[in-house]
């Protein structure tokens, strides 16, 4: 009896049991459409954020690989470069007129050739190279890669400017040598108060080696996170996520005469 009362109100009412189907057919189709659409905002908006940081990050691994690479081309390469040369220079002096000596000035009496061809080397050779180094670090000191100012570099720069002062005062005695037709330059002062500091080459050294180390790592990096390489490679997790001087003996002479 209910379902024959039930098909009759259905045959009655058609219609309105037509409109409300398609209504609720409508309703589900625009609940679908919507839900759709706001996942694709979400993840749009997400690809946009990773895109924005990746970005962010790319600037700022640019940014350290510039002042590495200035750090290297302006300081640390040219000091490696003077330093390895100075060492070479006086290893060829050594071998070639104090054979079998450990330091130059070994606290035993030079003859006046010996000092005749030390000044030929500190002048020709020695001082326009640590000249070059003084002139690297004074020029570009913002880019020594230490917090504070490292004390070999100050041992460094005590030396240079104790040796002008050295190499001048030759001059000086060499003019009134020839002025007087006397030799005082043999009883000079041949020795700086400041031995080069051998911790200064290891120091420029090791941080020129740890730079180009730093500077082949920021180069891969950038490879990976530049635009053109993002479809081809996944790129990296967001940041935003995520003294003694071998020239003297420990106690430098005075060379008599």
């Amino acid at each position: 009896m209910h379902w024959a009362n039930f098909l009759k109100f259905a045959d009655a009412h058609s219609a309105v049991i037509v409109a409300f189907f398609s209504a609720i057919g409508v309703a589900i189709g625009w609940c679908v459409t919507w839900r759709s659409w706001t996942v694709s905002r979400e993840a749009s908006a997400r690809l946009e954020a990773d895109r924005h940081a990746q970005a962010i990050d790319l600037e700022k691994l640019r940014a350290e690989l510039h002042y590495v690479s200035e750090q290297i081309r302006l300081l640390y390469g040219p000091l490696t470069a003077l330093c390895e040369t100075r060492a070479a220079s006086f290893i060829a002096l050594m071998q070639k007129n104090a054979p079998g000596r450990q330091y130059y000035f070994d606290g035993n009496p030079r003859t006046p050739e010996d000092l005749r061809v030390w000044r030929l080397w500190r002048n020709v050779v020695f001082m326009p190279l640590i000249l070059q180094m003084e002139q690297a670090l004074l020029l570009n000191s913002h880019l020594v890669s230490k917090d504070n100012f490292p004390q070999s570099h100050i041992d460094f720069l005590t030396h240079v400017a104790a040796y002008k002062v050295i190499v001048r005062e030759w001059a000086d005695i060499v003019a009134r040598d020839e002025a007087e037709g006397t030799d005082k330059i043999l009883s000079a002062d041949y020795g700086s108060a400041q031995a080069f500091p051998e911790d200064f080459q290891a120091d420029v050294t090791r941080t020129f080696c740890a730079l180009k180390a730093r500077q082949e790592e920021l180069i891969r990096r950038e490879l990976l996170l530049s635009p053109a390489n993002a479809a081809s490679a996944p790129p990296e997790p967001s940041a935003a996520n995520a003294r003694k001087s071998s020239e003297f003996a420990p106690a430098p002479e005075r060379s008599a005469s």
